[in-house]
């Protein structure tokens, strides 16, 4: 995000136009340890990739095990990281940007219908806990076990259909 953030900018080099650097841009959505970033203006492709000063020390950096690019129409924006931490506005923004997608992909319906069969499997674990601790009879028992595999069959049903 904090790549897309700066390739958008439309800046040039490291210094966003609003005075930013790459920590600060990282620190809007969390946190990031032996950061790295390289910025190429225009059309980016493996080859310039390779061309650029530093470039193949930084992309086969066994160290970086967090990458971040984003292409935009001012160019290509990539930084990496060893490690990645996010914030509150982090964790907000990646589940606008994944209720977003899910919205795009058609399956915000079977998502929700997933979520409440999961909430309804919950139940009725509890349900038979309740059961198994107070020493319910074995139809009892049966019953809720049916319930619970019915449900479970129903979450697996949805879940094949994203």
């Amino acid at each position: 995000m904090a790549a897309e953030d700066h390739c958008e900018d439309g800046a040039k080099g490291h210094v966003g136009t609003d005075k930013s650097f790459p920590a600060d841009r990282v620190a809007r959505y969390g946190a990031a340890t032996e950061l790295e970033e390289s910025v190429k203006p225009g059309k980016w492709d493996a080859d310039a990739a390779m061309q650029a000063p530093g470039a193949v020390d930084q992309i086969f950096d066994a160290g970086a095990k967090y990458v971040g690019i984003a292409h935009c129409k001012n160019g290509t924006v990539c930084m990496m990281a060893d490690s990645v931490s996010t914030n509150a506005a982090g964790r907000a923004e990646i589940k606008k940007r994944v209720d977003a997608a899910t919205k795009l992909d058609g399956t915000e319906a079977i998502r929700a219908q997933s979520k409440k069969l999961q909430l309804d499997l919950a139940f009725w674990s509890g349900k038979q806990r309740e059961a198994i601790q107070s020493g319910a009879s074995a139809d009892k028992l049966d019953e809720l076990e049916w319930r619970i595999n019915a449900i479970i069959e129903l979450i697996r049903g949805e879940k094949a259909k994203i």
